[in-house]
């Protein structure tokens, strides 16, 4: 298979000639550590023609302030910390000494709550049909709680999609990266959370195999059923690779992704941390653990 650099059409002379152990020596032998001054900074680590011998590498011998074969060992170093010492730091000191004779560079000098300004260049954008305010204020969410009631009168009616759906993430992957990863599917193994009086209102069992709705389409998950979650919200975690079932469309790896629409709000950016779902015990086949399914392969 050919490698990165391959496919960009670099040679190996380019990108393969520093060893992994170099680059570890290079970034140990740079490191630098603050001295007493709490201003001034020196080698973190001491490095001999022996130790550069040692470790096979190339490099320069160097004092600093422990052994590189102390550090290797302890696999860190700490700075001690103590009364009086010089490594605080105060931000804008001066000015909080003394604003007037030390302004910061605001419009007034001071720390702005309410900006003008800012608010003067986000208005001349023309993102928004909305008027952004000098003052920080409250704007309901395109798919909020408002939004789980009709015509968004709070306590009025609900809609088709009366819960709130949030996408926590979750320990088993980094957003979706490492999600393919059996072990890691055994270990936890990624419902979806509901709050007790939600699943009891809807007949949904601990490990009922349920169906999480929005106007954007449908996934598959195992329900958790908690009391530490909110009535009227679902915890549906982030970043699983999607697997289709094609003959219904639904989504069966509870993938929030495909239950969630495009959405631009404010400033261009995604409207998406919330989104408005149903949840209701699905009638089909039950899906299976995910650590069940066989691993996805991908070829070129």
């Amino acid at each position: 298979m050919m490698t990165i650099g391959e496919k960009f059409g670099l040679s190996p002379e380019v990108w393969g000639t520093v060893s992994a152990k170099q680059l570890l020596f290079n970034a140990v032998a740079t490191s630098t550590v603050v001295k007493e001054d709490g201003k001034t900074w020196e080698n973190l680590v001491s490095v001999t023609e022996d130790d550069i011998k040692e470790w096979g590498v190339e490099g320069e011998p160097q004092e600093g302030r422990i052994p590189i074969s102390k550090y290797m060992e302890d696999g860190l170093y700490r700075v001690d910390r103590h009364i009086g010492d010089n490594f605080g730091y105060i931000d804008k000191k001066e000015f909080r000494e003394d604003p007037e004779a030390n302004p910061i560079g605001t419009a007034s000098g001071k720390i702005e709550f309410a900006c003008q300004s800012w608010a003067d260049i986000l208005n001349s954008q023309g993102f928004s049909e909305e008027e952004y305010s000098a003052i920080p204020k409250y704007r309901a969410p395109t798919q909020g709680y408002e939004a789980t009631f009709e015509n968004g009168e709070v306590d009025g009616q609900k809609t088709e999609f009366p819960l709130q759906c949030i996408n926590p993430h979750y320990q088993r992957r980094s957003h979706s990266i490492f999600d393919n990863i059996p072990w890691l599917r055994e270990a936890m193994h990624n419902p979806v959370y509901l709050s007790k009086k939600d699943a009891e209102e809807r007949g949904i069992a601990e490990g009922d195999t349920v169906k999480i709705s929005s106007k954007y389409g449908e996934t598959l998950r195992h329900a958790y059923v908690t009391a530490r979650l909110m009535p009227g919200v679902v915890g549906l975690p982030h970043g699983p690779w999607i697997r289709i079932d094609e003959a219904t469309g639904i989504d069966q790896s509870g993938s929030e992704n495909y239950i969630t629409g495009n959405v631009a709000r404010g400033l261009g950016c995604s409207g998406y941390n919330t989104l408005n779902v149903e949840v209701s015990k699905y009638d089909g086949e039950a899906i299976p653990e995910d650590v069940e399914i066989p691993q996805t392969i991908l070829f070129e």
